[in-house]
């Protein structure tokens, strides 16, 4: 699996501390039952990040084949400040 960072958000907590957010796509191959690579998987992943290193993160890889959906979600998530609490509920409720 590799990730390709989408967008970043910095929010604040409810304590008014600043909070870093980074938002990703993942990718996995797509392999045949013989090991050929036919395609690629995405997902997302949604870390918190604090002086630069990742202190939580949360992600749903093999979301679906097709890179525009997944980027469209990311979107999604980017604009609503979805945290890697809530990331899992988010995606199951947008899948169903």
């Amino acid at each position: 699996m590799r990730s390709m960072t989408y967008k970043n958000a910095n929010i604040e907590s409810g304590e008014g501390l600043p909070l870093f957010l980074r938002y990703a796509m993942t990718i996995d191959p797509l392999l045949l039952p013989d090991g050929q690579e036919t395609g690629e998987n995405f997902g997302v992943e949604i870390s918190f990040l604090e002086d630069g290193k990742e202190t939580e993160t949360c992600r749903v890889r093999n979301i679906s084949t097709v890179h525009e959906r997944v980027e469209k979600l990311l979107e999604l998530l980017w604009r609503n400040t979805v945290t890697p609490v809530s990331l899992e509920d988010v995606v199951q409720d947008y899948l169903a």
